[in-house]
């Protein structure tokens, strides 16, 4: 009996001792480097099965012992293990581990997302990547550092407008560019008559990050102005604690980079003969009495940009703060070429109630660019190229100030000579003037622990003034002084309610699921004013003009949409989503103005299952899939036709020759993505691998009609396009020590597409504006890539051998074909980042293989006997390659030489436009970035938290095979009229890249 009680005491002191060990603890995980709360962070009990993840405000709760080791994993943090003793809370901070992805991404609409449970493609980039390219328009800030882009700018020039191309572009006539949205609130990225694309307002010291959403399952959320993928920006907040200030300066040296080589052994002339009185280069050899300039060169000059920037933040727990201001003035390698940009960025965030948090964000940007030469450069570089050796370009005036000229028109009319380059750079400046306020306010209310509403509102709001002045006494037929000024003002206003329930079912099935409301409204007015002969030749103002002409042009446009989505996550290993969205447009009939599309994906994460050296090796491995939709409106005003004014004799309004389709359907964009993510030996390697396939039908597009219709243009649903491409990201962190870190990435990206149906009987769809040859032009060809090249060539055998006459001179095809393809094959970045104790160097080689360029420019320095490949071939005897076709339908081999005199070089090589595409390749090191931090014992007795001194390269190398100047161009770009697939590719004598060095300074109190 003694032994019976004495047994069950001890059971009983077991039962209470064991009760008082064990107990619920609670806390909270975030990020160390920035505090956030962190996201389904696993929590374990090492050594057994028993764990939780933590919920959307970073919290957990887990039953534990006392003397238990709690394991936090987290894929991109540093694995954290906490013995548990005597507390009741236990909060923890990860550091960040760079070895692998960044792991929470935002995504369409500013949602935060694991990029774990990610079902699409998602490439993300850094605050510290995006300052360290040192490129003041954004859009370039992305180049060879996100596979999957595309992106060419109009020139070197300071505020040079670029475009930028998600996966291809999905449309034959629309725009092509994706949507851009800063703090949850669409922007514009206009560019009006080759003036800058808005969203280089933007300054780049302000982003924390940039999430590139390329794929439509990514941007489904966001609606028609996503069917080409999303550009989500997010700017730099306030963070509780101690006050802390930025500053930050640089200086940056710049000069001409790669330009087209001319010829400098013939003066001016024809048939061997000189002739002072033209710009045409066929006359004889320069004497060596002659003075010889070397004005391409001359024209340009060292540019000069100071950057100045300056941030100051901090908070309580109810209240943060981010204040930024920042300053631009570059001065650029034309003469009185210059960008200027002013901003100022206020952002707070104040907590209402425990509940309720509303963030408010003002941007006030004034920016200011004058152009030395003509903001769509294209073509504007082609009397520098072809100006007399003979003449210093440098001398522009005569001792009465007025316009010295190369030679005196026998006619005395002024309208029949060209301007002086440098008198136009000098004396007709571009100005275009913008002031912009972007504001935004964001509420959200925490129902309860997984029921979330927020409301964003936003306004993109400015007025752009743009005046160009041709002075008096200037050349051509604008000698007796002229205007072209117009005023533009756009708004846009949005409004989003998200509604997000975030419900753990239990320990293995997680529900996410939001549903809610989009009005966008977007308005714009442009005024143009224009006019000729000025009655006071020194007052430049619209109202002392002789001729006058004025327009007025007004858009509208409103979008309302209703989207949901849900997420499944079961067990963290296989995620589920599926998302719908259904817009009603106002550019569309109301039968057709409104139509759903839906997105549905899933990913299946195997390594959860893998065990041993297999998950030792293969430490994360991601399946992904997607299929999706997205539609896409018409522009404004398209269903009826308007009138427009008439200028002419009996002027008064007309019909314009666009017609109306009140029939009018969306474009609608289908695209499957499939991919795999895999992270090697705990993130030493980490590749990122998608394949898509996405086919644009009933496209939008205005061919060509019969003049009976009483209309030029018709605004149709015609066409169909498909792209398919691989993108592929490589991360590979190869040195991770306490001292010394070396990371280094690899993009790879490739893109096909194919224009697979037209209107009617067409077979041609040419880009509307940027034509500069009649022999080669950028077009897009009936079962041809997009991006096409439609042109002449030499007449052909089946075999491809060239057909030549009794003569020995090739025969030209007038018919225009396909002859080349302007999308490169392959787009390549290696960017590597070293950091050993205080130092830092980052270096960044990017590239593409297999664009076909269209060299215009060299076919026009030809025509005037300029090229340099005329100091070679120039009156040489020559024998083609070809052959002769005899009157039985035979051939034989040619054997007639022909002299290469200027008949065959403007006669016969010119006409073939062939013989100016070129298939070329590029690798540019694009970025060498270097920086030493100031050490802390140095720093620290002047109240200096972090110093560092850098020095940055810009464009310094350039390998390429290409006959031209630099191979990445783009004629007209985005604002001069080109659409579809506009003029990437096409080179007509644009102002060059720059070569730069920055030297900086940036200091944090």
């Amino acid at each position: 009996m003694r032994r019976i009680l004495f047994l069950t005491g001890l059971l009983l002191l077991a039962g209470i001792t064991a009760q008082t060990q064990t107990r619920r603890i609670s806390g909270m995980v975030t990020d160390a480097s920035d505090g956030t709360s962190l996201i389904g962070v696993t929590v374990m009990i090492k050594g057994t099965t028993s764990g939780t993840t933590t919920d959307i405000d970073g919290r957990y709760e887990l039953t534990v012992n006392q003397g238990d080791i709690l394991v936090f994993r987290f894929i991109g943090m540093v694995t954290e293990e906490v013995v548990v003793r005597d507390q009741q809370t236990l909060n923890v901070a990860l550091m960040p581990d760079i070895a692998t992805l960044e792991q929470v991404v935002v995504t369409a609409l500013g949602i935060k997302r694991e990029e774990r449970l990610l079902t699409y493609n998602v490439q993300s980039l850094q605050a510290d990547e995006i300052v360290s390219s040192r490129q003041e328009n954004l859009v370039n800030a992305l180049q060879g550092r996100v596979s999957g882009v595309q992106i060419s700018s109009t020139s070197g020039a300071p505020g040079a407008a670029s475009e930028i191309i998600l996966r291809g572009a999905t449309s034959v006539d629309g725009d092509n560019q994706p949507l851009f949205v800063i703090d949850g609130v669409p922007i514009s990225n206009a560019s009006v008559r080759g003036t800058t694309n808005r969203a280089a307002d933007i300054n780049p010291n302000d982003i924390e990050s940039i999430s590139i959403l390329k794929g439509a399952a990514a941007a489904a959320l966001y609606g028609i102005d996503a069917a080409n993928g999303a550009v989500i920006i997010t700017t730099k907040r306030g963070v509780e604690g101690d006050v802390r200030v930025g500053l930050s300066t640089s200086t940056t040296v710049s000069q001409v980079g790669r330009l087209h080589d001319v010829q400098n052994m013939y003066t001016t002339g024809a048939a061997g003969l000189y002739n002072p009185r033209t710009f045409s280069h066929w006359g004889p050899l320069f004497r060596r009495s002659d003075n010889v300039y070397d004005n391409l060169n001359n024209f340009f000059e060292t540019g000069i940009s100071t950057k100045f920037d300056a941030n100051v933040s901090g908070g309580s727990p109810n209240l943060t703060y981010y204040l930024a201001v920042s300053n631009l003035d570059d001065q650029g390698i034309v003469a009185n070429t210059n960008y200027g940009r002013t901003s100022a960025l206020l952002t707070g965030s104040a907590k209402i109630t425990d509940r309720i948090t509303l963030t408010t964000t003002a941007n006030v940007i004034k920016t200011s660019n004058a152009y030395g030469i003509v903001p769509a450069s294209g073509g504007w570089m082609a009397n520098v190229y072809r100006w007399p050796r003979w003449d210093n370009m440098q001398e522009i005036y005569n001792p009465d100030g007025s316009e010295r000229n190369v030679w005196i028109p026998v006619s005395g009319n002024l309208a029949d000579v060209p301007d002086n380059p440098l008198w136009v750079a000098n004396q007709n400046v571009r100005r275009d003037e913008v002031d912009r306020t972007l504001a935004s306010m964001n509420l959200t209310y925490q129902i309860n622990d997984w029921l979330t509403m927020n409301y964003v509102a936003g306004r993109d709001y400015f007025q752009q003034h743009f005046k160009a002045v041709s002075v008096w006494g200037s050349a051509g037929g604008a000698h007796e002084g002229a205007i072209s000024e117009f005023n533009r003002e756009s708004e846009k206003i949005t409004s989003t309610f998200i509604l997000t329930a975030d419900h753990k079912i239990n320990d293995q099935l997680t529900v996410t699921a939001l549903v809610g409301n989009n009005i966008q409204t977007d308005f714009a007015r442009i005024t143009n004013v224009e006019g000729e002969r000025f009655r006071n030749p020194t007052l430049h103002s619209i109202n002392n003009l002789q001729e006058i002409r004025n327009s007025q042009a007004t858009f509208n446009r409103r979008v309302v949409g209703l989207f949901g989505d849900i997420t499944i996550d079961y067990n963290r290993f296989l995620v589920l989503g599926i998302t719908g969205r259904n817009d009603w447009t106002s550019t569309l009939p109301i039968e057709n103005r409104s139509f759903f599309y839906p997105s549905y994906s899933f990913a299946f994460i195997p390594s959860e299952f893998f065990e041993g050296n297999l998950a030792d090796v293969l430490s994360f491995a991601k399946l992904r899939a997607s299929y999706a939709q997205v539609g896409k409106d018409a522009p404004p005003h398209r269903l009826s036709q308007t009138l427009t004014q008439f200028f002419g004799i009996n002027s008064g309004w007309r019909n314009d020759p666009f017609a109306g389709n009140p029939m009018l359907r969306p474009e609608i964009t289908t695209e499957i993505e499939v991919g795999v993510d895999f992270r090697l030996w705990q993130g030493l390697f980490n590749v990122d691998f998608t394949y898509y396939e996405r086919k644009s039908d009933d496209q939008i597009i205005q061919p060509r009609v019969t003049p009976v219709t009483g209309a030029i243009l018709q605004t149709v649903n015609s066409g169909s396009v498909e792209n398919k491409g691989i993108e592929t990201l490589i991360r590979s962190n190869l040195i991770r020590r306490d001292d010394m870190r070396w990371e280094t990435s690899l993009n790879l990206f490739g893109n096909r597409s194919r224009l697979t149906k037209l209107f009617g009987d067409l077979v041609e769809f040419p880009v509307t504006y940027g034509q500069v040859s009649s022999q080669a032009i950028a077009s897009s060809w009936l079962g041809e890539p997009l991006f096409g090249i439609v042109g002449t060539d030499y007449k052909r055998t089946g075999d491809g051998r060239v057909i030549v006459n009794e003569q020995g001179y090739p025969i030209i095809d007038s018919e225009k074909r396909y002859i080349g393809n302007r999308e490169p094959k392959l787009y390549y970045g290696l960017n590597n980042n070293f950091r050993y104790r205080n130092f830092e160097i980052s270096f960044l080689f990017d590239g593409a293989y297999g664009a076909e360029i269209m060299n215009a420019t060299s076919q026009f320095l030809i025509s005037s006997g300029n090229h340099a490949m005329l100091e070679k071939y120039r009156f040489r005897e020559f024998i083609f390659d070809g052959v002769v076709e005899m009157e039985d339908g035979t051939y034989r081999e040619n054997d007639q030489g022909i002299i290469l005199d200027r008949e065959f070089f403007q006669n016969t090589y010119n006409l073939a436009g062939s013989n100016f595409v070129e298939e070329v390749y590029w690798v540019r090191l694009r970025n060498v970035n270097l920086a030493y931090h100031l050490p802390t014992e140095l720093i620290g007795r002047l109240g200096i938290k972090d110093a560092s001194i850098s020095v940055n390269m810009q464009n310094l190398f350039l390998w390429t095979n290409y006959s031209g100047g630099d191979p990445e161009v783009n004629n007209a770009g985005p604002g001069g009229g080109a659409s579809g697939a506009g003029t990437m590719g096409v080179d007509y004598f644009q102002v060059p890249h720059r070569k730069a060095i920055t030297m900086g300074l940036n200091l944090r109190f």
